[in-house]
């Protein structure tokens, strides 16, 4: 009868894969919303609304660019301050968020 080693290393946090879905995306650009006009009227003057607040494919469709992702619209904006209008940097306020968007982007955009 054979038996199995069990192994003695730990599991580290970095160790274990996150998925980052298309609902993260969305939680964060709340957040980064929220931020910038605090609520009830978070996003009542913005030009594009919540464009995030859509289904995956279309938001993919219309926002992401496939080839290069780091460069779709929506994210060089926010990644150089220009969105949200007249709000705060969400590098400096929401690093956690442009992370997770990043990741997102980077990791094909599931």
């Amino acid at each position: 009868m054979a038996t199995t080693k069990k192994s003695s290393k730990k599991l580290k946090f970095a160790d274990v894969a996150t998925t980052v879905v298309f609902a993260d995306v969305q939680k964060c650009l709340d957040t980064i919303a929220a931020a910038a006009n605090p609520p009830p009227n978070a996003i009542a003057n913005s030009p594009h609304g919540t464009f995030w607040r859509t289904d995956r494919n279309s938001f993919v469709g219309q926002y992401v660019n496939t080839v290069d992702p780091l460069n779709s619209t929506f994210y060089v904006y926010l990644d150089q301050g220009v969105m949200p209008l007249n709000g705060p940097d969400s590098n400096t306020t929401q690093p956690a968020c442009m992370a997770t968007i990043k990741t997102w982007l980077s990791t094909g955009f599931h």
